[in-house]
């Protein structure tokens, strides 16, 4: 959706939402505790924008994200040997400055908080349908980019 707020400003927001499903039924007799029979996953991205351009020489841009996406796997006796969870949120702004026709002045920040979560098992006896951890984490980290350039045509 887009919406210009007048001839200088422009909002607009993005959504894209997706779930994934598959069971894998005709293969269960196939299967080892190892492999996936049901696979689950959902995702979501939201970005909105907000743009400005105060003079004919000026322009300015703010964005905002958020990206999530939960997924597990169970094998063919009911246990989750794959689970976990992703999320991110960011900020970004970017602005440039044309003093004259052959001077561009551009400057940027952003930053993005992500957050992580997975645990995982294997099957370490054929004889047990149990599953033993392989893996289990959650992490969270914040990152933060700057950039400046001063270009000119000759």
């Amino acid at each position: 959706m887009v919406y210009d707020a007048s001839e200088r400003q422009q909002f607009s927001v993005t959504a894209i939402l997706g779930q994934t499903a598959a069971q894998r039924e005709e293969l269960r007799g196939q299967l080892s505790l190892a492999d996936p029979l049901e696979i689950n996953a959902r995702n979501r991205l939201v970005i909105g924008q907000w743009s400005c351009a105060p003079s004919p020489r000026a322009y300015w841009q703010n964005r905002v994200f958020t990206l999530q996406d939960d997924y597990s796997n169970t094998n063919p006796a009911g246990l989750q040997i794959d689970t976990g969870s992703r999320a991110q949120f960011g900020w970004s702004s970017d602005w440039q400055f044309n003093p004259h026709e052959a001077h561009l002045v551009q400057a940027g920040v952003s930053l993005r908080w992500m957050r992580g979560a997975n645990r995982s098992g294997i099957q370490l006896s054929p004889a047990q349908p149990r599953l033993a951890p392989l893996a289990d984490y959650r992490k969270q980290a914040l990152e933060q980019d700057y950039y400046a350039q001063d270009a000119w045509r000759i």
